[in-house]
């Protein structure tokens, strides 16, 4: 596994164990605060696994009942698009000031990028073997390639 992959992989399960460990329990407090909106993160409980192992899904559409409020909510999924009912779901704690901190911004005129920089810091040496497992543990024999 190179070593971008192992940087991704260990902050996901950070994320996964420290905050949705920490997330709270009741959220008839947040969910007078802060209604949902389209376009926002939510976990999506499941009675038969843990609060670690809940998806992460995205809201596309909400759906009011007659009295105004939001009662079912159309998500997006890895798998497709789901209506599910909003007692299911615990929205992240993410305010709209956050999202615009987090979008692309445009670089500068007058920046100047050094790549030989950025090559040396993340250089890594090809002569390094790697020794390939199967998900078993076995260990796996390098490939003969024919060349011509």
């Amino acid at each position: 596994m190179c070593q971008s992959s192992k940087i991704v992989v260990g902050s996901q399960k950070c994320f996964r164990s420290e905050y949705l460990g920490q997330l709270r329990q009741y959220e008839k407090k947040m969910r007078s605060s802060k209604p949902l909106k389209i376009g926002d993160v939510i976990l999506i409980s499941s009675d038969n696994t843990k609060r670690l192992d809940w998806p992460l899904e995205k809201v596309i559409e909400l759906f009011t009942s007659p009295d105004g409020n939001i009662r079912l909510v159309k998500l997006k999924t890895k798998n497709g698009k789901v209506l599910l009912p909003v007692l299911r779901l615990y929205p992240l704690e993410v305010c709209e000031h956050e999202r615009v901190m987090c979008q692309r911004y445009d670089k500068p005129e007058n920046f100047t990028y050094d790549e030989t920089c950025e090559l040396e810091r993340y250089s890594v040496d090809k002569t390094e073997s790697y020794e390939s497992t199967s998900r078993y543990g076995r260990r796996l024999k390098q490939v003969e390639r024919l060349v011509l």
